[in-house]
């Protein structure tokens, strides 16, 4: 199984729309956001939301925050 990145993220949306947006952009396969089809789970404790990529977190990065689709990325965390 290939290394995964999961963005924690400060999104003020509907998880689903994150996740239908990420999703989408070019050259961005592989990014979902946590939980975002089940209402109620995708938010984390502290109220942010997972994004797990499953390429490279730099372009990610980038994409979120300099395209405005996030508000803020608050940590990263490698995924096994």
């Amino acid at each position: 199984m290939s290394e995964a990145t999961d963005l924690v993220v400060r999104y003020e949306g509907e998880p689903q729309a994150l996740d239908d947006t990420v999703q989408a952009l070019p050259g961005f396969v592989g990014a979902v956001v946590q939980g975002a089809a089940a209402p109620g789970y995708a938010r984390t404790e502290d109220g942010f939301l997972r994004v797990r990529v499953f390429g490279d977190p730099a372009i990610a990065r980038v994409m979120l925050i300099g395209q405005g689709y996030v508000q803020e990325i608050v940590r990263e965390e490698r995924v096994a």
